[in-house]
């Protein structure tokens, strides 16, 4: 699992930083976390997706944000908490939203493994 911090641009040009995860479809089955709003991801979303007529996608080795699951505290600090947003893109020509965790999930590693422990997007 990667976790890291970015800068991403909203539809109304407004910058934020946001720590996000590239984890595999069943990470939140494995950590016993609950999707409260939308959809968990699927193995299929792990497949190239059309993008503008054509197809995404990406070497073997790479990921792309085809899809993502906000935090909830994401969800209402950022998206006001719409749930209207689930299908569109979080953030500008980002990934699709189709889902928000229950509050307080985080990822517990010890301190000096540069992990993100409390995300905003996965």
């Amino acid at each position: 699992m990667n976790t890291g911090r970015a800068s991403f641009a909203h539809n109304d040009g407004t910058p934020e930083e946001a720590a996000y995860a590239q984890v595999t479809p069943n990470r939140f089955r494995v950590l016993g976390a609950r999707v409260v709003l939308g959809r968990d991801f699927i193995d299929g979303d792990r497949l190239p997706q059309p993008v503008n007529g054509g197809w995404r996608s990406a070497p073997p080795d790479q990921h792309l944000f085809t899809y993502a699951i906000a935090s909830q505290e994401y969800l209402q600090r950022r998206l006001g908490g719409n749930p209207a947003m689930l299908g569109q893109p979080v953030v500008r020509n980002g990934p699709i939203l189709v889902g928000a965790l229950e509050r307080g999930v985080e990822l517990l590693f010890h301190p000096g493994d540069n992990i993100e422990h409390r995300l905003d997007l996965w």
